[in-house]
């Protein structure tokens, strides 16, 4: 595979710009090769059926068609003229995310029907700019019948608008997808702190020749299944550097940790100049180049749990398990009270993760009459709270397991009455740097 230094020498807007697009020259020094054979096993990731967030938005179209959009106006449904033959009730909700690929929440779309003309469903992927690795790795897709998730081939991206659309002839459980991404996409280190990084795809690269089939607007009409993230194959990536001079003011250095894995270490300072640091792993398929980034903050969070409810700041000491099936528990413990006061747990390793049936929350602190509990949950428990989790770094056991959570309505719940009134919701937001045991 041919290297491109030249890649190191952009400026930072020349490299901003050129991340978000897709460039359409052949790259006629990099050859491919049909052979599919040195991809690892592929397993089609087979997933839960979401939960309502919500009570479902509705709208009655007929023949002459219409819109619906979801309440977070995320989604918009676009029925063309002569779709319907009858006035038919349409409703969506959001519901959880249950892609390890997706992007935010999922979507449910009712009635499934068949339709006289392709309907389109267009995705607003605004908000969530700074968590995607690149946008032109962006796609669409619906959970099957068999719970495994499609994506569509024939999708359109709008990047002044910050929108992704595709065609469709039914409806169902429907999502904007990360289809290849970079993992952690941020990260948070201690100064002369190290993090590795590694490229995966959530498509089955088996089931075509290459990315390039996933990505083209104007192709088949096809559905590729995802499959459990993998890391993608050497013969993808281009390079992997950071944007910047290594080892020149405070920037740190990026080895190669194998064909689609780097490990980023910082300098030893404090306050250095360019923080956070970008990381760029330049992707090129038969025709196309993109770039994936991934972003490093350098910043000291001391050892522990710190949890901060409507301005007011608890500490506790903290540990952590995390086992091969990407669950993470950790425990927080009051040296004060000898006793645990609250715990995390997430599923899917780093990355961000709503609050969900997947992510759970809970804490009971000291100092408030009556005691109580707060939770991921409001509403007296009957909905999950908008914020997230983002684990930075999972380290081996004996290292440190690094993130941050905010939950924007945490629900609290009366512990000392002994009839569990709702008390109402405040803001809490944290960070957690726990020893990861055994």
């Amino acid at each position: 595979m041919k290297r491109f230094p030249f890649f190191r020498n952009f400026s930072a807007i020349v490299f901003v710009l050129i991340a978000t697009i897709i460039t359409t020259t052949t790259l006629n020094s990099c050859k491919k090769n049909d052979n599919q054979s040195d991809l690892p096993p592929e397993v089609e990731e087979v997933t839960s059926e979401g939960s309502e967030l919500e009570t479902p938005k509705t709208a009655v179209i007929g023949a002459a068609g219409g819109k619906l959009v979801s309440r977070d106006g995320n989604l918009e449904i676009s029925i063309p003229q002569g779709a319907l033959k009858n006035n038919t009730t349409f409703s969506v909700a959001a519901i959880t995310n249950t892609s390890s690929a997706g992007i935010g929440l999922n979507y449910r779309i009712t009635p499934h029907i068949t339709f006289e003309k392709p309907v389109t469903l267009t995705f607003s992927f605004a908000g969530k700019v700074d968590s995607i690795a690149s946008v032109a790795a962006l796609g669409i897709g619906y959970r099957d019948e068999k719970g495994v998730w499609q994506v569509k081939t024939r999708t359109k991206l709008d990047q002044s608008k910050k929108t992704i659309s595709v065609p469709t002839d039914h409806f169902s459980d429907w999502a904007a997808l990360e289809l290849v991404k970079l993992s952690p996409r941020y990260s948070i280190i201690d100064p002369g702190g190290s993090v590795r990084i590694t490229a995966y795809t959530c498509v089955a690269l088996k089931k075509i020749f290459d990315l390039d089939k996933v990505f083209d607007p104007n192709g088949p009409d096809e559905s590729l299944p995802l499959v459990w993230p993998y890391p993608l194959p050497a013969k993808y990536i281009v390079d992997m550097y950071v944007l910047g001079k290594e080892n020149e003011n405070g920037i740190g250095t990026l080895t190669p940790d194998g064909p689609s894995s780097a490990v980023y270490k910082s300098t030893l300072e404090w306050n250095p100049p360019l923080n956070p640091v970008t990381i760029a792993f330049p992707l090129t398929t038969n025709r196309t180049t993109m770039i994936l980034t991934a972003k490093v903050e350098v910043r000291h969070i001391e050892l522990g749990v710190r949890i901060q409810i409507d301005g007011k700041t608890f500490s506790y000491e903290g540990e952590a398990t995390y086992n091969n099936a990407g669950q993470c528990d950790i425990e927080f413990f009051d040296k004060k009270l000898n006793k645990y006061v609250g715990s995390l747990h997430w599923e899917g390793g780093t990355g961000e993760f709503g609050w969900t049936d997947k992510t759970d929350f809970w804490v009971e602190p000291e100092g408030y009459n009556p005691k109580r509990v707060f939770q991921h949950l409001y509403d007296d428990g009957r909905k999950y709270s908008a914020g997230t989790i983002k684990p930075f770094l999972i380290g081996p056991v004996g290292d440190m397991i690094v993130g941050e959570f905010k939950i924007s309505q945490a629900g609290a719940t009366n512990t000392q009455s002994g009839n569990g009134e709702y008390l109402g919701a405040s803001e809490i937001i944290g960070e957690f740097k726990v020893k990861r045991l055994p």
